[in-house]
């Protein structure tokens, strides 16, 4: 029986998750925690998504997010197959790294989301991998950006800091936050109750139908759709402009030229823009010579 296709949306507040194949420790050694945070990183570049928390765990990771563009489908499918193919290479190795597809719950209320945003936080605590004060020092969970301001680009905890708990961003309210997850910690030590309460969301999260949030805009699939379309569109003009260049030298400047290629770049960082969408609005060729140059500029991924 096919999937059910989901509904995106633009202001839902969503508990993602996913497990290495066979539960296999993919995330076992630092290379590999700190590759899958280089491709999480360009991924919420990439699908302008906030997001609010994550863990990354020995065999499995945990988002809290919002897909302003209502691209979560787009997004996580480019994350785990560019974080899996970056690991087969560097382990010289084939096939599949995540068990199946991502799963996901969705907050029906605010007091739903800052639940999620505690239980992402103290993942690591109630398995027994570290204590609060380690976890505070560990780029394994986004707790260790709370005083890190500096390091937090592109996450957001600061936004969900603000919404999900109601403390600002700063001394006072970091250490009020610290308590307020001593506290949830010790009410839910293994975190069976945070866990009940996720799964009365949605009765089969592997496929579960994006639920309406309180924010919910409303609009249709094709409609969200074109969300992401239009900024790909507005993005690929506004860096035309910027080059100087028209539809004129798109056709009569080479394939390779550098300002196609930097042009290409910015697309490949900044949208969902497929390389077959790139090479036919630039005339750079095929897909896979605008792959070619975008593996040439891109920065180190490696584990």
């Amino acid at each position: 029986m096919p999937r059910p296709t989901h509904r995106e949306s633009t202001a839902a507040i969503i508990h993602v998750f996913s497990r290495g194949n066979y539960k296999a420790p993919i995330f076992a050694n630092a290379g590999a925690k700190d590759a899958f945070l280089i491709t999480l990183k360009q991924a919420i570049n990439r699908c302008g998504w906030e997001v609010y928390a994550y863990a990354i765990m020995p065999n499995h990771f945990h988002l809290l997010l919002r897909t302003p563009r209502g691209n979560l489908s787009l997004g996580m499918q480019w994350l785990l197959s560019t974080f899996a193919i970056r690991f087969n290479r560097y382990r010289k190795e084939s096939g599949h790294v995540f068990q199946g597809r991502y799963r996901y719950v969705v907050a029906p209320t605010l007091t739903a989301a800052a639940r999620m945003f505690d239980y992402v936080h103290l993942n690591h605590i109630r398995k027994g991998l570290c204590d609060l004060q380690t976890l505070e020092d560990s780029r394994d969970n986004s707790l260790y950006l709370l005083r890190r301001t500096s390091e937090r680009p592109p996450f957001s905890l600061d936004v969900g800091l603000r919404r999900f708990t109601g403390y600002g961003d700063d001394d006072e309210g970091h250490r009020a936050y610290v308590r307020k997850l001593m506290r949830a910690l010790s009410a839910d030590p293994d975190g069976a109750l945070s866990r009940a309460a996720m799964r009365e969301l949605s009765e089969a999260p592997a496929q579960a139908s994006a639920s309406a949030s309180p924010l919910e805009a409303g609009l249709t699939q094709p409609e969200i759709r074109a969300i992401d379309e239009r900024q790909r569109d507005e993005f690929l003009q506004a860096a035309l402009r910027s080059a100087g260049k028209d539809q004129t030298d798109i056709l009569t400047d080479a394939k390779g030229a550098p300002w196609k290629a930097q042009i290409a770049l910015a697309l490949s960082h900044h949208t969902t823009a497929s390389t077959g969408w790139i090479a036919v609005q630039l005339n750079m060729g095929t897909p896979g010579h605008v792959r070619k140059i975008l593996s040439c500029s891109t920065g180190s991924d490696r584990f």
